[in-house]
């Protein structure tokens, strides 16, 4: 849930952000949210925060879709089988 323009953290090893409503509609990055990183020691922490003119509404539920590099190499997914 967004809240005003505060940054939320996605998560560390984060990246290719994809956000969209309940809906499906998808929000652009840099008209509705703005992403960055923040690195920290050996640790990139990526963020998001609502832009002030976001079609997001405060207090919005948005869907956050990403990729997700880890460190060694270990294979991290997830299949969804019909």
């Amino acid at each position: 849930m967004f809240n005003g323009t505060t940054p939320d953290l996605v998560g560390n090893g984060v990246f290719s952000l994809v956000l969209t409503d309940t809906n499906g509609d998808v929000y652009s990055d840099g008209v509705d949210y703005a992403e960055f990183n923040q690195a920290s020691g050996t640790n990139d922490y990526c963020y998001i925060e609502r832009t002030t003119n976001s079609s997001i509404p405060d207090g919005g539920t948005v869907l956050v879709s990403f990729n997700y590099y880890g460190v060694g190499s270990a294979p991290v997914g997830l299949d969804l089988y019909a």
